[in-house]
C-alpha cells in the first residue's frame, strides 16, 4: 500500500442544519433556550393549576352561601309552620303573627332564590334545587 491510492473522501458530517456545523454563539444560544422553553412551559401549567384552584375556591364559596341561605329559608319556613299552626287551626287567618311569619319566609325564599343565580354547573346542585322547589 502506497501513497498512490486515493484516499476516501471524509464522510458527510450532516448538512448545514446539523448542530456540529453551528457558530458557536448559535450554539450556546440554542443550548440556553431550551431550559428557557422548558421554564415557560412548565411555568404555564403552574399557572393553569393556580386558575383552576382559584374557580374551584369560588364555586366552594358559592355552595357555602347556597347552602347558608338554604339553612336560613327553611329554619324560617319551620318557625312559620310553628308559630301559624295554632291561629290556622282556630281559623284566624288574619293573624298578625302568621302574617309576620309568613313575610318573614318570603324574605329567606327571596335571598335564597339570589343565591341560586349563578350556582356553579356539575356538582349535583341542579337536581337538589328541583327538588327544594317541588
Amino acid at each position: 500500500m502506497s501513497g498512490s491510492e486515493p484516499a476516501a473522501p471524509p464522510a458527510k458530517s450532516g448538512g448545514r442544519l446539523s448542530p456540529r456545523n453551528w457558530r458557536v454563539p448559535t450554539r450556546l444560544n440554542a443550548i440556553l433556550l431550551i431550559p428557557v422553553i422548558v421554564g415557560l412551559v412548565m411555568g404555564g401549567f403552574q399557572v393553569k393549576s393556580s386558575i383552576d384552584t382559584w374557580q374551584e375556591a369560588q364555586d366552594a364559596e358559592k355552595v357555602a352561601k347556597i347552602v347558608d341561605a338554604a339553612g336560613q329559608y327553611a329554619e324560617a319556613l319551620l318557625n312559620e309552620r310553628d308559630v301559624s299552626a295554632q291561629p290556622l287551626l282556630e281559623g284566624d287567618r288574619d293573624n298578625a303573627t302568621v302574617k309576620q311569619a309568613r313575610a318573614f319566609t318570603d324574605q329567606k325564599q327571596d335571598a335564597f332564590h339570589k343565591e341560586v343565580v349563578g350556582m356553579p354547573a356539575g356538582q349535583g346542585l341542579e337536581r337538589r334545587l328541583n327538588l327544594v322547589e317541588q
